[in-house]
């Protein structure tokens, strides 16, 4: 069989609401952001992308 699946995973946003710094740090929302830009680019999409780990930081 030649067919392929491309899979991507993005795991442990930790989204903040509010666009908030998780640890007064990091942009969540624009790293999320960026993220799936960089999928949009590449030379063949994926044919589904897996969100898994925390999603929210604190289920918050």
């Amino acid at each position: 069989m030649t067919d392929r699946f491309l899979l991507a995973q993005i795991t442990d946003m930790h989204i903040k609401a509010g666009g908030k710094l998780s640890y007064r740090v990091v942009d969540t929302e624009t790293s999320l952001a960026r993220c799936i830009a960089h999928l949009l680019r590449l030379p063949q999409l994926p044919d589904a992308v897996l969100f898994t780990g925390d999603l929210t930081d604190f289920g918050r």
